[in-house]
């Protein structure tokens, strides 16, 4: 076909302002849209680490360099990795900006390591790990990383390394734990990662956990597969902890072909398998597996029907069931059994254990004492009798299983030690098949074949670690919620590898090859070491490495922040050390047990704290009187509720005496958490949910928000009184039907005609457009506008895109920033226009023949200061600074200098239009163009394309709630964001509404799919713009209110950040991440961005109000120690260029004019940061270069830029704590004299890669 004429001008302009590639040339890459906040102005912006180190977070693995014991590598679950070069006396940060810094497994290259491999995403399947994105691979010892491939794999099992070749690596793939996917398995690398092969495949739903070289022979492997599934649900084991897909596996030609391992081991469903290779002699392997019949006894297991507790001497008989073996043969309530045959018993455990050596119909014979005579009995054991089920008391979640057909593990059986482990040392207990129950193994045959040696396998899911002395296979270990050893090889093991000065929950283990004494432990509370074989340890805290859930803020100046943090209770501290040199470890002290979660302050009595552990156990306690109480709420008889792992509670913003919470229903508590009551009906939507978000209007305190696990979310605007189920939300009412009266009943209404400048493309006049009617530079103005994909573009789906972008001239390109068509709520305060008629964003096209679509659309954002008018052109692919302008009588005149040439507009502004002419090449040609001004608020760009809908028309289904907000700034809007990667969804959804939840607009705009799932949102305290997101793979910022998102990582690892807290006084926003602790950032700047400010050729931004603290006496300092950062003792300006500016000058003068210090103003494009550190102008001749520093008062930024100077006032103020000024002298004077230096850190900047 022939493809229509396009006119001269059309091509010049869609070069000269658009930048299309001409046809001769190759298509240009098209970039991504770019957000309002430049990532590069970002970098300005400083988080520091405050720690704190003292209650570590889940360390994963160790691998230690075999040449060199004092150099190593630990992995965290979710903080990246640590690296020290002289034993731990100093570590470092490595693979801290990687795409993720959850690590499943560190490796050293035994011949050559510089080399070490990390294998992403934990693999520890419990209900708070994240993921991550394959395998990574340094060649300069963990300082710099390239990523190796296995993307999908998700969780790393294990990885080996060649002992001879570094080219040849095994990775273990565990795939993804909330779904089926292909990657995962055993995979092998002989290129040193560069190509790899699936040498094991156990199918889609089956992966990797562990594996192990033999000694002598590095082809020779053997394999743990491990099938497991979480559900959508924070329970503690996975929905599927075992199945056919687990196993052990061999080969012994490095992967061609397998055998699957089966003598010896239970011959059932396997779950998690750990292994371990007795280096000392290369046929002896250890293996701790996790059967399905995990704790339970034989079926003929012997029955005596008694129950008891110990005496003095023996086991005193508390119960003798009636008619059972013990009543039959004579024994009596209150009998001390003291022998059972020839075994001497000397307590209860000790005849537990000689009941469950016999079976069902072995007779014993039993002495017990009864007053204090000696009585002899035959025991005849029984089988235990089979439970009778009362339907009534059945719980409503197994009728609902049993219902759907669904397997339901079995109960926890007589030797179970709590959270599906299995108590050590019952080998001879559980019958001549115990084998097939799980627990320690031994193989003499490298592995070939297997025989039980200890029924030890503690909470198999989280642990299922063994290590064997590789120096002396007496000495076997068992990590588990307690440290078990052995002595005797494994054939008995005791729980007391450390006392309570260690952590519990061990994961990690590495014993020195050439000392057995000398051991490194990694568990859930960080590291640690010993050197006399467990008898002491050694605590390396001083790694900022904790996984905290939540963060809360004291309401005071110089504030504490507080928060939960997984498996190490809830905590508070300071924001700043009044030491000068940054909170310690020592600063920190406890208010809550268990995991902690929310903590929330009292603003009205900070001393008021109130916290929770896991599963809704809320309390409360007053740092100044002691006084504590709980705050979880009571079911009446008959009722049970639920709360979840992580549940949501606050205090009112109205009252601080009123407290919410929430679990299967809202609670509300008149007095400070006392007698809490329901408020609402059952908003689960299943008989397991519970509520993981709820929030209260900081406007109307009738106004709540609840959301669940299971995808509930209510509302209610009367106090609790009656709630609208905002997922199931009736139908609104249809539109009136026309009546027969008009003529029109019952017929469709005419479809719209297209354009008339698209209705030339038309060849077949059918009224619609085909692809191939369309010359090629349009094929993507018909991929975007045909909504139902047929390739054809209709009337009505030009209407209905025009419509979604506002109107003609009134649209966007999606994504690119301050407007995507919707219209904010009518009752934003923000809404009224604007007075200068000419500033602001105007959205215009160019009207030009064979132009359609976007085509020709661009955005001017003009700027007027002092008749100065300034600005930026942007369009599809590009944007060009506005050079001069002029505007009088309603007539604008501006020229704007493109990379290719100068634009001319000559424009009248009339109201909210524009209209005029585009002059290009010196008058060579001219187009016309219309533009309308933009009044509306960012909101708008926000809201996206589509029009409000409700909830579950935006969501591919219900997904877990992770954050409510209810907004401080206009009535009916909140917020809302799900994180579904319990659902196998890993996307980003974040949602506005404004009508109280009834109906939503996506925010998501550029997220990019790897920002990972939502865990929380915060709306700023003063700017209704400035929102800020917490991530799995980070921090983000709108300040256009969701229209766009920039990347807020800057110094911040690539780390989950689960919560924020905003101090109302000092502008600083604080980061709960889960891995690395908590971070603060001074959000000062962030506040006053915008798209105009971004926009601006020159701006100045109001500095940080400083506080001069005085500095208190430093406390003990060791040498071994985590310090965090103090704020700067300086305040920071800002300003951004549009341009390269020469003879830019800054400096800060007093209220009177006079000029106190010069600054050095970097001239170039960007965003910069100038530090003032409060002090004059040094002194003539002062041979230190002393200066005094500045009183409190108001002092003024001065920016001068060509012929234009911009000032900003900021305060520096006294220490709330002081009186008066008189301690700001005597420091003056001491330092004058030279008795104490100026602190040269206070204005330092954190290096790259210091130590949390």
């Amino acid at each position: 076909m022939t493809t229509p004429r396009v006119p001269l001008r059309v091509l010049l302009l869609s070069v000269l302002l658009l930048r299309v590639a001409l046809p001769a040339q190759e298509p240009a890459k098209k970039e991504g849209p770019k957000p309002t906040l430049p990532p590069s102005w970002v970098e300005q912006l400083r988080w520091r680490s405050i720690g704190p180190a003292n209650m570590g977070g889940r360390i994963v693995d160790i691998a230690v360099d075999p040449t060199d014991s004092s150099r190593l590598w630990v992995a965290t679950a979710s903080g990246g990795l640590l690296h020290t070069e002289n034993g731990g006396i100093t570590w470092e940060h490595q693979f801290d900006h990687e795409h993720t810094v959850s690590l499943g497994d560190v490796t050293v290259a035994p011949s050559n390591p510089q080399v070490v491999w990390v294998g992403t995403g934990e693999n520890n399947p419990r209900n708070s790990v994240s993921w991550g994105d394959g395998v990574y691979k340094s060649v300069d010892g963990g300082k710099t990383w390239k990523h190796m491939g296995l993307s999908e794999s998700f969780q790393t099992g294990r990885i080996l390394i060649h002992p001879e070749d570094e080219n040849i690596v095994y990775v273990g793939a565990l795939g993804r734990l909330w779904g089926p996917n292909e990657e995962r398995g055993l995979y092998k690398t002989t290129d040193g990662g560069e190509t790899w092969t699936k040498v094991l495949d156990l199918g889609p739903d089956t992966g990797v956990i562990d594996m192990r070289m033999k000694p002598d022979d590095p082809e020779t492997l053997l394999v743990a597969s491990y099938e497991r599934r979480r559900d959508g649900f924070d329970t503690n084991d996975p929905a599927r902890k075992w199945g056919d897909g687990g196993g052990l596996w061999r080969t012994t030609d490095g992967g061609r072909t397998w055998q699957r391992i089966t003598e010896g081991i239970p011959d059932c469903k396997l779950g998690r398998i750990g292994l371990d290779w007795f280096a000392g002699d290369p046929n002896v392997v250890f293996a701790v597996i996790e059967s399905e019949l995990i704790t339970q006894e034989p079926e003929d297991a012997a029955y005596m029907g008694v129950q008891g507790e110990d005496a003095e001497v023996g086991a005193r008989l508390t119960e003798v069931t009636e008619d059972g073996p013990a009543a039959v043969a004579g024994l009596k309530k209150g009998d001390i059994v003291l022998r059972v045959e020839d075994t001497t018993v000397h307590s209860w455990a000790e005849l537990t254990r000689e009941i469950h050596k016999r079976l069902a119909g072995e007779t014993v014979e039993v002495e017990v004492s009864r007053d204090r005579k000696a009585v002899t009995a035959e025991v005849t054991f029984s089988r235990r009798p089979s439970e009778k089920e009362d339907a009534e008391e059945k719980e409503p979640e197994a009728e609902k299983k049993e219902a759907a057909g669904e397997e339901k593990p079995p109960a926890p059986g007589p030797f179970h030690i709590g959270l599906g482990g299995q108590r050590e040392n019952a080998q001879d207990e559980q019958g001549p098949e115990g084998w097939r129950y799980g627990g320690v193994y031994r193989s003499d045959d490298a592995g070939l074949t297997w025989r039980r040696i200890n029924s030890l396998n503690p909470r198999p899911m989280y642990y299922s670690q063994i290590r064997v002395d590789p120096s002396d296979a007496r000495y076997l270990y068992v990590l588990g919620t307690s440290l078990y050893k052995s002595s005797d090889g494994g054939a008995t093991f005791t729980a007391d590898g450390h006392g309570p000065e260690v952590h519990v929950d061990h994961h990690a283990l590495w014993i020195d090859p050439a000392d057995g004494r000398h051991m490194w432990l990694g568990n859930d509370g960080g590291l640690y070491e010993t050197r006399d074989r467990m008898a002491h340890w050694d605590h390396h805290n001083q790694m900022a490495i904790g996984q905290f859930y939540r963060v809360e803020v004291g309401p005071r100046l110089d504030y504490r922040v507080y928060g939960g943090l997984q498996d190490n209770g809830s905590w508070g501290g300071p924001s700043r050390s009044a030491s000068g040199r940054g909170p310690t470890n020592a600063d920190w002290f406890r208010v809550g047990g268990g995991d902690g979660f929310f903590v929330r302050v009292d603003r009205e009595d900070p001393d008021q704290i109130y916290s929770e552990s896991q599963n809704g156990a809320m309390g409360s306690m007053n740092l100044r009187t002691g006084a504590r109480g709980s705050a979880r709420p009571r079911p009446p008889r008959g009722e049970r509720y639920r709360f979840n792992w992580n549940t949501p509670f606050l205090l009112s913003h109205h009252n601080s005496r009123i407290h919410y919470s929430a679990g299967n229903k809202v609670f509300r508590s008149l007095d400070r958490g006392r007698n809490p009551q329901p408020i609402s009906p059952e908003i689960a939507v299943t008989d397991r949910g519970s509520a993981t978000a709820l929030d209260e209007s900081p406007r109307d305190p009738n106004v709540l928000y609840v959301g669940t696990d299971d995808g509930g979310l209510w509302a209610t605007t009367d106090g609790g009184h009656t709630w609208t189920d905002l997922w199931e939300l009736p139908a609104p009412a249809p539109d009136a039907a026309v009546g027969e009266e008009d003529g029109r009943a019952g017929e469709a209404a005419a479809e719209p005609a297209l354009p008339e400048r698209l209705r030339e493309f038309d060849a077949d006049g059918d009224g619609r457009l085909q692809a191939e009617e369309l010359p090629e530079r349009m094929a993507g103005f018909l991929a975007r506008l045909d909504q139902d994909g047929d390739g054809v573009l209709t009337g009505a789906e030009f209407e209905a895109a025009r419509a979604a972008r506002g109107g003609r001239g009134g649209g966007r390109r999606p994504g690119r920033g301050r407007r995507a068509g919707a219209a904010a709520s009518e009752s934003s305060p923000a809404s009224a226009p604007t007075q200068d008629p000419v500033a602001g964003v105007w959205n215009g096209k160019v009207e030009a023949e064979g132009m359609a679509g976007e085509e020709g659309s661009f955005t001017l954002v003009l700027k007027r200061k002092d008749d100065r008018i300034t600005g930026t052109l942007s369009s599809e692919m590009g944007e060009s600074e506005v050079k001069s302008g002029r505007f009088a009588d309603g007539a604008l005149e501006l020229t704007i200098q493109s990379e290719m040439g100068e634009l001319k507009v000559n424009a009248a502004i009339q109201g909210d239009r524009m209209t005029g002419t585009l002059v290009v090449g010196g008058g060579m040609f001219e187009m016309d163009f219309t533009a309308e001004h933009e009044r509306k608020q960012p909101a708008a760009a926000a809201a996206g394309p589509d029009a409000a809908k409700p909830i579950a028309e935006l969501m591919p289904g219900r997904r877990w709630v992770s954050s409510l907000v209810a907004s401080r700034f206009a009535d009916g809007r909140v917020y809302l964001t799900f994180d579904g990667h319990r659902s196998d969804d890993d996307a980003p959804y974040v949602f506005v509404s404004e009508d109280h939840g009834r109906s939503w607009r996506s925010l998501r705009a550029d997220l990019p799919d790897d920002a990972g799932s939502v865990r929380s949102l915060k709306e700023d305290l003063e700017n209704e713009n400035l929102l800020f997101l917490g991530t799995e793979f980070g921090a983000w910022v709108s300040i256009d209110r969701g229209a766009s998102w920039t990347r807020l990582n800057s110094n911040l690892p690539t780390v989950a950040v689960h919560d924020f807290a905003i101090h109302p006084l000092r502008r600083e926003l604080v980061a709960a991440t889960h891995g690395r602790s908590l971070w603060i950032l001074d959000i000062t700047p962030l506040r006053q961005f915008s798209a105009e400010t971004v926009a601006d050729p020159v701006h100045l931004y109001r500095p940080n109000d400083v506080v001069l603290w005085r500095r208190m006496p430093e406390r003990g300092i060791s040498i071994r120690e985590f310090v965090g950062e103090n704020p700067p003792a300086s305040a920071s300006i800002f300003y951004s260029l549009g341009r390269r500016i020469r003879g830019l000058k800054l400096w800060v003068e007093d209220l009177s004019g006079e000029k106190l210090r010069d600054l050095e103003a970097p001239a170039e494009p960007g965003l910069h940061r100038v530090e003032w550190d409060l002090r004059r102008a040094p002194e003539e001749g002062s041979r230190r270069r002393w200066a005094p520093r500045v009183r409190p008062g108001t002092y003024v930024a001065v920016l001068r830029a060509g012929d234009a100077t911009y000032r900003q006032r900021f305060e520096v103020r006294n220490d709330p704590s002081m009186p008066d000024e008189t301690w700001l002298r005597a420091e003056e004077e001491a330092e004058r004299n030279g008795w104490d230096e100026p602190e040269k850190e206070e204005t330092a900047q954190a290096p790259e890669r210091r130590i949390e």
